[in-house]
């Protein structure tokens, strides 16, 4: 599964692009990682590729796969 992260005040839409790619977007990254988290499996693996911090999706994301561990 593949989401683009379309932040607010980015200028331009990404939805054309993901329907292109198969992807998903998503416009708020606590919903990214919460659908990511519910979607994820033991032995998956999960790539974060980003330019920047991203409102800090990469601890969130930890955090929320480690709850659910528990």
């Amino acid at each position: 599964v593949v989401y683009f992260y379309q932040p607010a005040g980015l200028d331009w839409n990404l939805d054309e692009v993901a329907v292109a790619a198969g992807a998903l977007v998503a416009t708020d990254i606590d919903v990214l990682v919460t659908e990511v988290a519910k979607m994820a499996r033991p032995g998956d693996q999960i790539l974060v590729m980003s330019n920047g911090a991203f409102a800090g999706i990469h601890d969130k994301l930890l955090n929320a796969l480690a709850g659910q561990a528990s």
